[in-house]
């Protein structure tokens, strides 16, 4: 099959990709209009500046504490784990 002029042809399709583009991207901007607008009805959440100001963080000094107290030792550690034999 010969087609009859090859410029005809080419500008047939470059008129049906503009058409199924333009029908392509009006369903997309019709989504895009649908997300703005859901997003314009629901409030922005603002952070709290005021409360993080107000939340020091905790200095720990590991050096100064025992983890277990004063009384506790390894070889109680190990009797509470294996138990006694």
């Amino acid at each position: 099959m010969a087609l009859a002029d090859p410029k005809v042809f080419m500008e047939a399709t470059l008129s049906e990709m503009r058409r199924v583009m333009k029908l392509e991207l009006e369903q997309v901007h019709e989504r895009i209009d649908q997300m703005e607008g859901a997003r314009e009805r629901q409030p922005q959440k603002i952070p709290n500046l005021r409360r993080r100001e107000r939340v020091q963080p905790r200095e720990v000094r590991v050096e100064d504490e025992e983890p277990y107290g004063a009384g506790f030792d390894e070889e109680n550690d190990r009797d509470s784990v294996v138990g006694e034999q």
